[in-house]
């Protein structure tokens, strides 16, 4: 098996001035548009070149922070549109641009069609040539939630042959920027 691993993609195509009935949480908009239509083609295209059997995202595959939630829904679209022209199938866990709406009704239904084991919220799971990768939502997982508990009982059955891997967009080893992090979660894992 074969995969990529991205985190931040950050797919950002409407320009802040362009906002009809609508306006912006972040105001990076303009960078990351630029670098999606500069950089984002050919980054793609290197990586359609490997032939992964997967992209993973870390989250925060768009820059997100729209108020009009038709525009957020139709940016995820178009930026899942671009791997899917390129026949990359894309695995994403929920960052902190994505909303829920965007997660709901369009990331994990593309999550869904390659054969996952939906967990509560944004988590989900699937196990593949002696791997089992986790997603979780690092923002929900709290000591009480319903993600650690779902966490919990799926790595009790995850066979001792399989490795693991868990994918969340709150690194467990944070180095430069540790307020990104989690630490309730780190201690937990």
């Amino acid at each position: 098996m074969k995969f990529a691993v991205i985190g931040d993609f950050h797919f950002c195509n409407v320009p802040p001035l362009e906002m009809k009935g609508g306006s912006a949480v972040y105001d990076d908009r303009p960078r990351y548009r630029t670098i999606t239509l500069r950089e984002a083609p050919s980054f793609l295209d290197a990586v359609a070149a490997e032939k992964p059997d997967y992209v993973i995202c870390t989250g925060d595959i768009v820059e997100g922070g729209l108020s009009n939630p038709r525009q957020a829904l139709q940016e995820a679209k178009l930026c899942l549109a671009e791997f899917k022209k390129r026949n990359l199938q894309v695995l994403s866990t929920a960052g902190t641009h994505e909303s829920e709406t965007v997660m709901k009704k369009c990331i994990m239904p593309g999550n869904e069609n390659s054969g996952i084991m939906r967990g509560p919220g944004n988590a989900f799971s699937f196990s593949r040539e002696g791997v089992h990768f986790l997603f979780v939502d690092y923002r929900m997982f709290g000591e009480n939630s319903s993600q650690r508990t779902w966490f919990t009982r799926l790595l009790e059955d995850i066979p001792n042959n399989e490795f693991i891997s868990i994918v969340s967009h709150g690194p467990l080893f944070p180095v430069a920027r540790p307020f990104f992090s989690e630490p309730d979660m780190i201690t937990f894992i």
